[in-house]
């Protein structure tokens, strides 16, 4: 069991945007939306012909990836754990995805989910993880069994302490879903591919709830600002917020602040340290100096001594001489 993201249809992504008034339009051209961009990804991303360049992506601009890790009860995307590890390293924020089979269980494919993503959770550390569910496909189930089954999914990943939230476009949530009375009690994952300044959303959704925003694909859609890194298309996304609010909602922790005048101190430390240092092998030197100089001063007295002892040795054996020679 796989879904190939390739056979989604365009029209279920991007409905026809409504007519809005004049006063609406200046309103949408005045504001100035705060977006953090990022990019959902899944093993279709990667093939032969090329892999995902992760620290391409954080270059280009892009600051948050949404990956896949499982699919129904038992699949597991084979690139999860390859791509969270590059894509940490990079020093990209990511969220995980589970592509929801209505055919199952939902507290059974939370269960799945979470024990794939379990070494991702233990490395990164964030406080207040985000799971997706992305609805999609109906798989044979009512309506009334998705509601259920997607609503026991959120349910499972809260209890477990985690944040949850569902993906879908307007289409395909009010026509696989609909209206339900909890959609706004977990985030929304909006994917309406649109170049409007506001996507619509789907039914019970809200603006509050929405954090996400999947607007389009690239080199797919021309609205689509460029993305480096990935070898073929990739869905591009907004996060409504700035990076740190990004890292807020996640609880990505942060590195303590440096005081700079600890660092100050520890540098005058260090260098008073080497000073004393030095200050002993002077005073080490000057004594090896002072010994020397009293040596070579005994010397230079006992050989003004040995010198007078051997005039006098001298004198008396010129005297014994004369004694002799005269007698």
């Amino acid at each position: 069991m796989d879904f190939n993201p390739r056979t989604r249809s365009e029209r279920d992504f991007a409905l026809p945007q409504p007519q809005i008034s004049l006063i609406h339009k200046i309103k949408s051209l005045l504001a100035t939306p705060v977006y953090t961009h990022g990019v959902d990804l899944s093993h279709w991303n990667e093939s032969e012909t090329g892999k995902v360049d992760f620290k391409a992506l954080k270059a280009s601009g892009i600051d948050f990836v949404i990956l896949k890790a499982s699919e129904g009860i038992s699949w597991v995307d084979p690139k999860f754990d390859d791509f969270w590890r590059r894509a940490h390293e990079a020093g990209l924020l990511i969220m995980t995805y589970h592509f929801f089979r209505s055919n199952y269980g939902g507290a059974d494919q939370a269960k799945h989910h979470m024990s794939v993503i379990q070494d991702f959770l233990d490395a990164v550390g964030y406080k207040f993880p985000v799971i997706w569910c992305d609805v999609e496909t109906s798989d044979g189930a009512s309506q009334s069994q998705r509601q259920n089954r997607v609503l026991a999914f959120h349910q499972t990943i809260t209890a477990a302490g985690y944040q949850s939230g569902h993906y879908s476009s307007p289409y395909l949530w009010n026509s696989l879903v609909g209206t339900v009375v909890w959609a706004d009690d977990y985030w929304g994952w909006d994917a309406h591919w649109t170049s409007a300044s506001e996507p619509i959303l789907p039914s019970g959704w809200t603006k509050t709830s929405t954090r996400v925003w999947q607007y389009g694909i690239y080199p797919t859609h021309s609205w689509v600002e460029p993305v480096d890194g990935t070898p073929g298309a990739v869905d591009c996304n907004r996060f409504y917020g700035s990076l740190q609010d990004l890292k807020d909602w996640l609880g990505v922790e942060q590195p303590p602040p440096v005081d700079c005048c600890d660092e100050l101190r520890s540098e005058i430390v260090r260098l008073e340290t080497e000073i004393n240092f030095l200050k002993l092998e002077i005073y080490n030197l000057q004594q090896k100096d002072i010994e020397h100089s009293e040596a070579i001063r005994d010397l230079e007295l006992m050989g003004s001594g040995y010198n007078t002892r051997l005039s006098e040795i001298e004198s008396f054996i010129q005297e014994l001489k004369e004694a002799i020679c005269k007698t």
